[in-house]
């Protein structure tokens, strides 16, 4: 008999560690509190998370591909893809903000960015990224603006109320004199 050995300790190490990182990715992935993507270097999706759906009302599948971009709002689309394209062109990262339309027809603010994921050789072979939903705060903004606008014409009746008075007040001294 013939008897071989290997020592296979380093590959089993690798695999474990593997296993592991990939499980750390998962459940980092589906407990975060952002919607977080991956996409091949033509910017079709292919991985999103459940905070992914959640804020843009599509699911997995939905998602995958181009099917993303359906989601966009018209007036963010072009921007938006141009932004995806000099992304790509310049090797790099990209961060915007825009809207998406959820299929129930609710409007929703994100920021999303990304970074480009490269190979060995380090050339791009996809992105991953996050989208981040503003919603809430583009409405708190709004309001605020709406109560700095309300607060703006308060103080411009007041004064013209204090102009009104004045004017009245030297029409009456004007008025005792002529009397």
């Amino acid at each position: 008999r013939v008897w071989s050995f290997r020592d296979i300790t380093d590959r089993h190490l690798a695999e474990t560690a593997l296993r592991t990182s990939e499980e750390r990715f998962r459940v980092l992935a589906e407990v975060s509190p952002v919607g977080i993507f991956s996409s091949d270097t033509a910017g079709r999706c292919t991985f999103v998370n459940r905070r992914w759906c959640e804020i843009s009302g599509l699911t997995p599948e939905q998602a995958q591909g181009d099917g993303w971009i359906a989601a966009l709002h018209p007036d963010d689309l072009a921007r938006v893809t141009r932004g995806w394209s000099d992304a790509v062109a310049q090797d790099g990262s990209s961060h915007s903000e825009f809207r998406f339309v959820k299929p129930d027809g609710t409007l929703t603010w994100l920021v999303g960015q990304s970074r480009a994921q490269h190979d060995a050789a380090g050339q791009i072979v996809g992105f991953v990224g996050t989208i981040t939903d503003i919603t809430t705060l583009k409405h708190a903004e709004a309001e605020r603006e709406k109560m700095q606008a309300q607060v703006r014409q308060s103080q411009k009746m007041e004064s013209l109320g204090t102009l009104a008075g004045g004017i009245a007040h030297d029409f009456n001294n004007i008025l005792t004199g002529i009397l």
